[in-house]
């Protein structure tokens, strides 16, 4: 069009860069600056290519991280199932083979009933593997939704692979963190209901992250597809405040992706204009997630007995903030339980615990 701009993002925009800060904060929840955020992302794609290229020896495959990658999404043997059916039936697999480790680090789950569910036929085209929330009274289960166009089609390696998905969008991830939330009558509606996305999308990474603790990735295909998950979200860190912040093309943005991943240049496309479009959000997935193994396995080892394993994740996503300048906002101890800040070696201040500073929801156990 004549007289539209050739740029990309928010920064050529008049009060744009600003208007971006003000995003990536509501986005996110913290402080972060989108370069901290950027320099985050290069330095989370490395990580993610080192570990990558771990797997790729592990498994003796002959060629280069792309090589690896085609392989993984073309190779036969990782298109077992004949039957929308079977599909369905690879999930439950993946639920009961959790069960046992489940029980050794959830100490309360929901009381809502859960269910895997072919995505219907009118919709599947362009959908998503995704959780819907039950209803808080249980009458309606929580359902893991699997677009399944064509079963002999169906990877279980690539993006989003078995495993993975299950993990973020089911069990633990979405299912447990959204169903406890609303089964707490003693909260008030908002929080109930409510939600902020670079917690529950945070929450979600993280229960990817357990997967070893609960007994998957025992396929190094599987870790790898995981790792490729992960990998989706660090470049988007770079990729949305290179468009907004550093001046990156929408091409640009593009080739990045296409360069560090396994995905199709449409597919690229559609994320990289959903970048866009609504600025920050994309960073509330991986800024959530970060927060949480560096937090979480250190305060679990900090209150020791006082929190036992199976007790522990609940906790963790009990805990909630006060909003920065509200009452009780000069003492980081006050969003915790009294035992858990008594037991700490050093104050829970605002800025140690970025993790715990999510707005979440849950329940604190009596």
């Amino acid at each position: 069009m004549p007289k539209s701009r050739s740029t990309s993002g928010f920064a050529d925009l008049p009060g744009g860069p600003a208007a971006y800060r003000y995003a990536v904060q509501a986005a996110t929840t913290t402080t972060k600056t989108p370069e901290e955020i950027y320099q985050t992302g290069l330095s989370e794609v490395k990580r993610l290519r080192t570990e990558m290229e771990a797997v790729k020896k592990q498994v003796g495959f002959q060629g280069d991280l792309p090589a690896f990658f085609a392989y993984m999404k073309n190779e036969p043997k990782f298109r077992p199932y004949k039957t929308p059916q079977e599909v369905l039936d690879g999930f439950e697999a993946i639920h009961q083979r959790m069960l046992p480790n489940l029980k050794n680090m959830f100490g309360r789950t929901p009381k809502t009933p859960f269910e895997v569910r072919q995505t219907e036929a009118y919709r599947a085209a362009s959908a998503s593997a995704q959780y819907s929330r039950g209803s808080a009274d249980g009458t309606r289960a929580g359902i893991f939704y699997v677009p399944i166009l064509d079963a002999t089609q169906y990877n279980i390696t690539s993006l989003p692979p078995m495993e993975d998905v299950f993990l973020h969008e089911a069990i633990p991830g979405h299912h447990y963190q959204i169903s406890l939330q609303q089964e707490n009558t003693a909260l008030p509606k908002f929080r109930r209901f409510g939600g902020y996305s670079a917690f529950s999308e945070g929450w979600g990474l993280y229960c990817e992250s357990l997967g070893k603790e609960l007994g998957l990735y025992t396929d190094p295909y599987q870790y790898a597809g995981s790792l490729g998950g992960e990998m989706h979200r660090a470049i988007r860190l770079v990729v949305d405040v290179g468009l907004h912040a550093k001046g990156m093309t929408r091409e640009e943005a593009i080739k990045y992706m296409l360069d560090n991943e396994v995905i199709s240049e449409q597919l690229a496309t559609a994320e990289i204009e959903r970048y866009m479009g609504n600025p920050g959000q994309a960073l509330s997935y991986k800024v959530g997630q970060a927060q949480a193994p560096g937090n979480a396995r250190p305060l679990r080892k900090a209150v020791g007995l006082q929190v036992q394993p199976a007790r522990f994740p609940r906790r963790a996503i009990g805990w909630r903030r006060h909003a920065a300048g509200g009452a009780g906002a000069q003492d980081g101890r006050l969003g915790c339980p009294p035992e858990v800040g008594e037991n700490l070696a050093q104050p829970l201040t605002l800025e140690r615990h970025a993790w715990l500073r999510r707005p979440w929801v849950g329940s604190w156990p009596a």
